[in-house]
């Protein structure tokens, strides 16, 4: 079960966030879908999952109101989100949580000779985007791994090396890989 975590309407992370319960300068996406119900859909942060409001109009012995809610999940699910009025606050979500399983990953080297392998990957608690590696370089250059997950370089002389890498994603906490690259000659 992934860690829960507290947000203000925005999606700003209590206790994390220097932004928690300010309102972001402007909106960065907006969507009003054709399915006749008239909302129209928010969001301030680029991330997924985050969170976005919905502007509903209701219609009530004649009067019309616009309804403000908002929820936190994938942007992709925010027609079928489950909201909450925008007085409510803060809200307990789940933190994003990078799911890996690889274990420690083993390259083979030669010296002196190019080397390229993709390094397994993970997957997202919810969200639909997967985890990407932090592209780094590590030891001088002869192993760079790139944010696609591929580690690649040439080492000039034979030995084991040991490499830290880690997989990020938006309101996750990153998680650590360790890779042992082992340069024959």
């Amino acid at each position: 079960m992934p860690e829960m975590i507290n947000i203000d309407i925005w999606g700003q992370i209590e206790g994390e966030s220097d932004n928690y319960r300010v309102k972001p300068p402007e909106v960065v996406e907006m969507d009003a879908p054709e399915n006749d119900d008239g909302a129209i859909y928010k969001r301030f942060y680029k991330e997924t999952p985050c969170a976005f409001h919905r502007d509903l109009p209701i219609t009530s012995g004649g009067r019309t109101i616009i309804m403000k809610e908002y929820a936190y999940d994938d942007w992709a699910n925010r027609e079928s989100a489950t909201y909450m009025p925008i007085d409510t606050q803060p809200r307990s979500v789940p933190r994003q949580e990078i799911i890996y399983s690889g274990g420690t990953q083993t390259v083979a080297a030669v010296v002196g000779s190019a080397y390229s392998q993709v390094l397994s990957s993970a997957t997202l608690y919810y969200g639909n985007e997967n985890a990407a590696y932090v592209a780094s370089s590590y030891l001088d250059g002869k192993a760079v791994i790139t944010s696609s997950g591929t580690i690649e370089g040439t080492f000039t002389s034979a030995g084991t090396y040991n490499v830290t890498a880690y997989l990020t994603a938006p309101l996750a906490k990153p998680v650590p890989v360790q890779i042992v690259i082992t340069v024959t000659a």
